[in-house]
């Protein structure tokens, strides 16, 4: 679990991802950082999980990542947040 949750992406690489990772690391499968890690499909799936405050929050929809209102992610952040 360690080595699939460890950012593997050299400084160089995590500045070129920034855009699409929004400047996470990646792991094996899925991005990295923050306390958390997960992955966001661009058909309308994501789920992180935050092992630290034993929460996972897992999404699906029916739109594509880019046709998303900001507030669906707003509201997908805020199950982040602590109580």
């Amino acid at each position: 679990m360690r080595q699939l949750t460890t950012d593997h992406l050299t400084a160089e690489q995590r500045e070129a991802a920034a855009g699409f990772l929004g400047g996470d690391g990646w792991g094996l499968g899925l991005s990295v950082g923050g306390g958390r890690y997960g992955w966001a499909g661009g058909l309308g799936t994501m789920w992180s999980t935050a092992p630290e405050q034993q929460t996972v929050v897992l999404l699906l929809t029916q739109r594509a990542l880019w046709t998303w209102p900001p507030t669906l992610f707003e509201a997908f952040e805020t199950a982040f947040q602590p109580s």
